[in-house]
């Protein structure tokens, strides 16, 4: 599907950083919140090894049965999840699902990561460009699924007393990033749907013509909110310096 193909050329150059930042010849890595293991998938394909975590059952036979991943469908509070420590733990638009999220990061690389290991961190920039042009209509504010919301300062602070220290950080997203800035852009012209769910629902012509128009502009304004330091997400490779 376009969105395979649009995740496919997000989650590549993060495997490439893993390698380069990992400087392993075997590097494990623990995705939680797995969705349907794609990104496990193409980790495989490109040497790492991989586990994950989810908790949608639909999504998790998905990964087992096309991927044959192993997946831990638990819900997650503390401990370590499999008989191992990773050398990378990555979270993929998880923590705005969550109450408590540094409360789950904290028990989670205290008994799953490994010493000076990874930690990949990707959520909704609330002080990015969309947030502030598109308000209520915010793709990522996504009332009531996304219970927490994470300006960069917030974020880099509670990293960094759970004993994190920033290598790396990014704003730019194919998948997230434009699809937001569309329905930003859309919202300006009265739009007030929700364009993932619209689009799962079905692509009408209409829609699909609409999103060919609106996605030069789209990817321009969201290029350029990167570079500025915000865009709609923010991608965090974050090391341990604690043991």
């Amino acid at each position: 599907s376009i969105f395979y193909t649009i995740q496919e050329k997000e989650y590549l150059p993060v495997i490439r950083n893993i390698k380069k930042l990992v400087r392993k010849k075997s590097i494990s890595v623990l995705d939680f919140g797995a969705g349907k293991g794609l990104f496990l998938h193409l980790a495989k394909n490109n040497g790492l090894e991989g586990k994950g975590v989810e908790t949608s059952l639909p999504r998790a036979k998905y990964a087992q049965s096309y991927f044959n991943i192993d997946i831990h469908t638990s819900e997650y509070s503390e401990g370590q999840i499999f008989d191992q420590r990773f050398d990378v733990i990555t979270l993929f638009h998880v923590l705005e699902h969550i109450a408590h999220p540094f409360e789950l990061l904290k028990n989670l690389s205290k008994d799953n990561l490994s010493t000076k290991g990874l930690l990949i961190i990707e959520v909704p920039n609330f002080d990015g460009w969309q947030a502030k042009w598109s308000g209520s209509n915010w793709l990522h504010l996504d009332l009531p699924r996304h219970l927490s919301h994470f300006s960069p300062e917030i974020l880099e602070q509670q990293c960094s007393e759970l004993g994190f220290s920033v290598l790396k950080k990014e704003h730019f997203s194919w998948h997230l990033g434009v699809i937001g800035m569309i329905q930003t852009i859309w919202s300006w012209f009265g739009y007030r749907g929700f364009l993932i769910g619209d689009l799962k629902k079905g692509k009408n012509l209409s829609m699909l013509l609409k999103i060919a128009f609106t996605l030069p502009f789209a990817i321009l304004l969201e290029a350029l909110a990167a570079l500025c330091n915000r865009g709609g997400i923010m991608r965090y490779y974050l090391q341990q310096h604690t043991a």
